[in-house]
Formats: structure tokens, C-alpha cells, sequence
């Protein structure tokens, strides 16, 4: 977790966390958030190909309005609901992550444990 041997200063001990948290840090937020991204894509093309959102579109409504109030209200429960899930998800992949970057932590812990064989 730090540079060996630990630097004395406070400062350049939390300057050497951050450094070595770049890297775990950068794989679980990508690979969580490229996932959620493109769901959430495909619920806004889902719903941008409704039947109502054709007659708005040929009632000459401007493009802003029709992504908001027609394509973006009814996405948004999805979003949140999936966003939710990708946060419980994101505590279940904590041990996949510790193990691999070899933290200690809650999920390095369950990965010792004689519970998983």
C-alpha cells in the first residue's frame, strides 16, 4: 500500500497511498462504469424509438425538449434503479479486486477464510 520504506511525513505517507491506489482504483471504476454506460444507452435508444416520441418529433417540438421530457422521464427510473445495483455490485467485486492488487480488506479477508473452497 505504500513505498518501502514508509515515508516519515504525513504528507508524502498520503502522496504514497494515493499512488499506489491509481491503479486498483482505475480498473473497479472502469469496469464498472463502461457496463452501466452502454445499459443506459440502450434504454435511452429503447425508448427514443417509441411511437410518442414520433409524434412529438412531427409536431416540430424542439430536439432538447423531446430528449427530456419524452426520452429522458421515462429512462430515469432504469438509470437509478441500475445505478443502485451497480453499487451493491461494485461491494461484490471487492474481493475479486483486493485479492488481485493484494490489499487487506473485508474482501481479502473472505477469500482467506475457509468459507470459499
Amino acid at each position: 500500500m505504500v513505498d518501502a520504506p514508509p515515508p516519515s511525513n504525513p504528507l508524502d505517507y498520503g502522496v504514497s497511498v494515493l499512488q499506489h491506489m491509481i491503479l486498483p482504483v482505475a480498473a473497479y471504476s472502469l469496469s464498472n462504469i463502461f457496463l452501466s454506460i452502454y445499459s443506459w444507452r440502450t434504454f435511452f435508444l429503447i425508448y427514443s424509438s417509441e411511437d410518442y416520441v414520433d409524434m412529438a418529433k412531427a409536431k416540430g417540438l424542439p430536439a432538447r425538449d423531446i430528449q427530456n421530457k419524452y426520452i429522458l422521464r421515462p429512462t430515469l427510473p432504469t438509470i437509478i434503479t441500475s445505478f443502485a445495483l451497480l453499487v451493491i455490485n461494485s461491494w461484490l467485486g471487492a474481493p475479486i479486486f483486493e485479492t488481485v492488487f493484494n490489499w487487506p480488506g473485508m474482501g481479502q479477508a473472505l477469500f482467506s477464510s475457509d468459507w470459499i473452497d
